[in-house]
């Protein structure tokens, strides 16, 4: 995992280098090593390097001299030792920097389709004269892009553009990288930029029974959980006594069993002292983790675990991270604000534990149904096109909320987030599933997430796979998505209705819709001014569905 950054320039080479130097400096944050750069002709290339993979011999940027080509990577290839097994017959994989690169040169740009992983990509090749900027199917890491008339600019995140760009440049405003696409940038001028969706989910064989789902959609999941424990290094899971991050613990566990290994594995959860901020008794996630921790422990007859490790926060210190998180995850939307807070808490104390690997249950609630959104579409239009499109929304626009939360706000602290339930084969194989397998009718009401609760039924204790859908911020005690409440409250110690009612008319694209929301505008101006990437907004918030029987 790593922050990137890139510029094709028209400039002196000072001045593109010195502009470099600034954008890495920006997301220094990304990584744990000196950030590196290279200049060839008019492209300048910069990481600033997370080591996990080939900790000591692998660096970036990575450049092949001979062939002429140049590339910085965020992110982690999880099938890399079987491409490096592929391409050089070896069974050592120095590094998946180096197998993207040995991958392009064997298959070219279509190499992509041969990841499996989570990665954004900035490959120069200098024989043709292009950069290639590709971003993984789901948009798990970010990439974002900005062409002015003498530059283009990529970057891991936003404030690194907008910390070299005059604002006056800034009027087309900051583009993302679609998720599953490939930017074809010529270094010539006037840097001719080709967007090629050159990824697709491989075909995946769906069992023609619900109990053969169930059989396989374990399997996969376990795979999926198991690739992604392929590391020497200690890893956190993070956990909320939900059905996802459940499962996901349970896998973790039974891997560490089952390879009889000495994974260094803890389970954390976010836990508040005052009970009062939980608005019903069902909220509270310590408690369900807690319990499941234990469960899945005596389950397996494991006892050289470490405990569950409850990180409690006070409401009162972390509404003072705001302003961090604000300028970490890039939005003004309160739902991600206020899930983003407990989230950078965790984070922060996980990174002090030294922990630079986490799995997260992300992903799930999109590709399964597990929202409230999905119940209300089948009740008014069944299990029609309107639920396909559903689907397709809520999986498309996972870049723009839950994934883009999830990478800042980790590796704001220098932590890499995998996220099991969206690996290639594991999404596919959902993907395909019939739609009343995943949200079927039980008791006359649509069950959410059912195939997946119905998989693990006799592994997980009723209490958690019969839990319903808890938004993070309730789960943590510190407010759930609704409106009013001690985070609007304290929105208003700062704004008043009129000021906010001042910008929602100033800037109308941005649909501002109270004044809580204005005040987080507000603060987003002034770091990262009027993006036009802002204005697209993301899913709306998110409902808790009742408990599934």
């Amino acid at each position: 995992m790593c922050g990137i950054i890139g510029i094709i320039s028209t400039e002196h080479s000072s001045e593109s280098r010195r502009k470099t130097k600034l954008m890495l400096e920006a997301i220094e944050h990304r990584g744990d090593r000196l950030p590196q750069l290279s200049q060839i002709e008019n492209v300048s290339l910069g990481c600033a390097r997370l080591a996990i993979v080939g900790r000591d011999q692998a660096q970036q940027p990575l450049t092949d001299s001979t062939n002429g080509i140049t590339v910085v990577f965020n992110g982690e290839i999880y099938n890399h030792r079987n491409l490096n097994r592929e391409i050089t017959g070896s069974n050592n994989s120095p590094s998946d920097t180096q197998v993207i690169l040995e991958s392009y040169k064997k298959w070219g740009i279509d190499y992509v389709n041969k990841l499996d992983g989570m990665f954004s990509i900035l490959l120069y090749d200098s024989s043709n004269g292009v950069v290639y900027a590709s971003r993984d199917y789901f948009g798990i890491k970010p990439l974002y892009f900005l062409k002015t008339k003498q530059s283009v600019y990529f970057a891991s995140e936003i404030k690194a553009i907008t910390t070299v760009v005059p604002k006056d440049e800034l009027a087309q405003g900051v583009k993302a990288v679609p998720p599953g696409s490939t930017l074809h940038c010529s270094v010539a001028v006037p840097y001719e930029i080709n967007e090629i969706q050159n990824q697709i989910l491989p075909d995946i064989k769906i069992p023609k029974s619900e109990e053969g789902a169930r059989r396989k959609l374990r399997e996969f999941v376990r795979d999926a959980v198991w690739s992604m424990l392929d590391t020497d290094l200690p890893v956190g899971v993070l956990c909320s006594g939900g059905i996802d991050s459940s499962v996901i613990l349970y896998e973790a566990m039974e891997y560490k069993k089952q390879r009889n290994c000495q994974l260094d594995l803890t389970a954390y959860c976010v836990g508040v002292p005052e009970p009062f901020s939980y608005p019903r008794p069902d909220s509270i996630d310590s408690v369900y983790a807690n319990y499941e921790h234990n469960q899945i422990l005596q389950k397996l007859s494991m006892t050289d675990c470490q405990p569950l490790k409850i990180v409690n926060i006070e409401l009162g210190s972390v509404i003072k991270l705001i302003p961090e998180v604000i300028s970490s995850i890039e939005t003004f939307e309160p739902n991600h604000i206020r899930a983003g807070i407990a989230n950078l808490a965790l984070m922060k104390e996980i990174h002090e534990d030294g922990i630079k690997v986490v799995l997260v249950g992300e992903g799930a609630d999109e590709l399964l149904g597990g929202y409230h959104e999905f119940v209300e579409c089948i009740a008014k239009y069944g299990y029609g096109k309107q639920l396909d499109e559903m689907f397709d929304v809520f999986s498309q626009e996972l870049h723009k909320t839950q994934l883009k939360r999830v990478d800042r706000l980790s590796m704001a602290c220098g932590i890499e987030a995998r996220v099991p339930f969206l690996s290639k084969e594991l999404a596919s194989f959902i993907s395909a599933l019939p739609n009343n397998w995943k949200i079927p009718m039980r008791n006359g009401k649509a069950a959410p997430k059912a195939i997946l609760r119905e998989a693990y039924k006799r592994t997980l204790s009723r209490a958690v796979w019969a839990r319903r859908k808890v938004p993070m911020g309730e789960g943590a005690g510190v407010g759930d998505n609704g409106d009013g409440g001690h985070f609007y409250e304290n929105a208003r110690k700062f704004i008043t209705h009129q000021k906010a009612q001042n910008l929602m008319k100033q800037y109308p694209s941005f649909k501002l819709k109270d004044d809580e929301e204005a005040w987080y505008f507000h603060q987003f101006l002034q770091l990262f001014g009027p993006l036009s990437i802002a204005s697209n907004r993301p899913t709306t918030n998110i409902l808790p569905t009742e408990e599934y029987e």
